[in-house]
This record gives structure tokens, sequence and C-alpha cells, in this order.
């Protein structure tokens, strides 16, 4: 799939939660784990190699990176409102990285292309899941 049409497909998955930048943040994670998503279909045909391992830690890296921003962000943002719900949605956050960090550590030591499929079924899993409930309870409360 061409990369536009990730971005589109990403795009149209995902829930406006009121703010701009936090819908950029959610579609980005989501198209990543698209591009991961067609790699591990593609991988699923053949053997996997060590640029298919350098991708998925690519992916992987990034994915954390951009999950501890965007929760940083997040959560600023909610102590600033004074919102309600502040602590609740950082131990989300928190028990979504330590999941994260268990799986890197799987697909840093190359153990099973499972780890990746779990990756990206626990990532798509949670966006959604977390962008279409809990962060719609912040929508317009933020500022």
């Amino acid at each position: 799939m061409e990369r536009d049409d990730l971005a589109k497909e990403a795009e149209s998955l995902l829930c406006d939660v009121g703010y701009e930048q936090f819908n950029r943040d959610h579609k980005e994670l989501v198209y990543h784990m698209l591009i991961l998503k067609e790699l591990l279909e593609n991988i699923s045909k053949r053997e996997e190699t060590k640029e298919d391992w350098a991708k998925i830690k690519e992916i992987m890296n990034l994915q954390i990176e951009k999950s501890k921003t965007h929760f940083a962000t997040e959560e600023e943002m909610m102590k600033k409102a004074g919102y309600a719900e502040l602590q609740s949605h950082i131990r989300e956050h928190e028990m979504i990285v330590t999941d994260l960090l268990d799986i890197k550590k799987c697909i840093d030591n190359e153990e099973d292309i499972k780890y990746a499929k779990d990756l990206q079924s626990l990532f798509l899993s949670w966006i959604f899941q977390h962008s279409s409930n809990v962060d719609m309870d912040y929508r317009g409360k933020l500022g």
C-alpha cells in the first residue's frame, strides 16, 4: 500500500479527540503500526531477515518515544487544566509504556516474530480504545 494510502487509512480509523496536536499524534502512531502490519504481512510469506528486524526495531523505538512524548504533553495539559481524571490517565499511560518495553526486550533479542505481531495488536487495540474512550473524556476540558 502507498504511504499516502496508509496515512489516509490511519486518519480514517481514529476519533477526533478535540485537540489537533493529539489527533496528529494518534494518526502518526497508527500510521507506523500500519507500516508494521504491512511488513508483517510480507514476512508471513517468507523468512524474516536482519533488515526486517532492523525495521521492526526502528518502529518499536519510534513508537515508544512518540508515545512517551505524547503522554507527557497530554498529562501537562491535563495538569494545567486541573483535569480530575489525571491520575487514572497517568496510570493507564504507565501500563502501556510498561507493556511496550516488555515487548521491546523480546524484539531487541529477535526472539520471535510473534512479538512484533503482539506489538502491532497491543498498540492498535490500545490506541483505538484509548482515543475513542479515555481521550474523549477530556474533549473540551483542557483549554
